[in-house]
């Protein structure tokens, strides 16, 4: 167990400085790994090590704590390793009926089993109610397991929410940093594509494609179509009747502005400025109101160098 704690210790450090800690992620999962296999019954920390580990690695830890976990492992512990490994496999009723079995446990578990019920049943306020609660927990306490002053739990918890477009991507000391292009990628689900275009052939027909492939909500602004790729297309953002989170911007950098104040009023959480659309002026105003800013970018270069 010292060695897979040590190994983690390093993961950690290594995240906390935002290098590439895969590698020793997964050094920290096989040596949770064998400390499980070599542990007495009921050493169910360990597989919880192995699946926070594994996922913050990229990897999907079900096989082997399906594997090992039986149908009389019901203590908190087993529970949180279930959870989370069904999680990370999108069995989000088997991950509740999992989480469920965590409120016989102390109240960082009933926190964790909250955060864990939200993400399943994809209910952003109350996600981010409990990852608040959970990085408040772990800021007031003056050890951590592997020495680093890090909120595991809720960086995990984050990583699986990121793939679920629910990151709420809080603030801490305790947390790595995310910048605005991983935070809109990673946090947002409803994009509104001002300037989407109805011809296939054009840069924002495509990349409102793409992002509707990738799961996201695609609500098209343009004054001179009725529907682009199945959706209702709306003459301003103003006419929109739902919540947008992100104003994706394909107009000239001198009508972006325009753009950035319109975000502004209707309470947008963010404004994505694409390749080539540059107003230093509209991003520090939206900046100001509290918006995430992204300017002189493609999500669709971004998604893949993030590895998302």
């Amino acid at each position: 167990m010292r060695e897979a704690i040590a190994a983690d210790g390093e993961a950690h450090r290594a995240l906390l400085a935002g290098e590439d800690a895969r590698p020793a992620l997964r050094h920290a999962a096989e040596r949770y790994r064998a400390s499980w296999e070599a542990a007495p019954p009921g050493s169910y920390g360990r597989l919880v090590g192995y699946a926070k580990a594994s996922i913050l690695a990229g990897d999907n830890p079900l096989a082997l704590v399906r594997d090992q976990l039986g149908a009389g492992d019901r203590t908190p512990p087993a529970c949180w390793a279930r959870a989370l490994a069904y999680l990370a496999d999108d069995n989000d009723q088997r991950a509740i009926r999992a989480a469920e079995g965590m409120y016989k446990g102390s109240e960082p578990f009933g926190r964790a089993a909250d955060a864990v019920i939200a993400l399943a049943n994809a209910d952003r306020d109350g996600y981010r109610a409990a990852i608040g609660a959970i990085v408040a927990d772990f800021e007031a306490r003056d050890a951590h397991l592997t020495g680093v002053p890090i909120a595991d739990t809720a960086l995990v918890l984050e990583r699986l929410a990121e793939a679920r477009g629910l990151a709420a991507h809080p603030e801490s000391r305790l947390l790595p940093h995310v910048d605005d292009v991983r935070a809109i990628l990673t946090g947002t689900h409803v994009w509104a594509v001002v300037g989407c275009s109805p011809d296939p052939a054009r840069d924002s027909h495509r990349i409102a494609s793409m992002l509707q492939r990738r799961g996201y909500t695609v609500i098209p602004v343009n004054p001179r179509a009725t529907e682009i790729l199945g959706e209702r297309c709306y003459p301003t953002l103003q006419a929109v009747p739902q919540p947008v989170e992100v104003v994706d911007v394909f107009r000239r950098a001198a009508a972006a502005g325009a753009h950035v104040d319109e975000a502004i009023a209707i309470g947008a959480r963010a404004v994505w400025m694409q390749l080539g659309v540059i107003d230093e002026a509209a991003a520090e105003r939206g900046r100001a109101a509290g918006l995430r800013v992204v300017m002189d970018r493609c999500p669709a270069i971004e998604l893949p160098r993030l590895g998302l």
